[in-house]
């Protein structure tokens, strides 16, 4: 007995991989943008000891026995933290490790 698919089964399979798919990609694109939470602590030794990331946007630096609240975005993997003379990048390793760059240098680990 040979099988055989009808023009609405064959639909049916196409609408089903399509939902299938959007749900993952949606998923994903959820899961990059997630605000970050808690203190990642510098396992070096950088200029900032500390970055603890407080909601949606905002952030505390810690470095040089000072600290300083600042506002920060994330794009998918990258975080870019605004400061009063350049921005700090950070690409997330991890839920629990990011990588500073420039002046960030160091990898910072979350406790």
């Amino acid at each position: 007995m040979c099988a055989i698919m009808t023009r609405a089964t064959r639909l049916e399979m196409k609408l089903t991989q399509i939902l299938a798919g959007l749900s993952f990609a949606l998923a994903l694109a959820a899961c990059g943008n997630q605000a970050l939470e808690g203190e990642y602590k510098n396992q070096g030794n950088g200029i900032y000891s500390a970055v603890e990331f407080k909601g949606k946007s905002t952030a505390v630096v810690k470095g040089m026995g000072m600290t300083f609240p600042t506002s920060y975005e994330r794009d998918g993997q990258l975080i870019r933290l605004k400061t009063d003379k350049s921005d700090l990048l950070f690409t997330v390793k991890d839920d629990k490790t990011l990588v500073g760059e420039g002046f960030a240098e160091g990898v910072y680990k979350k406790d």
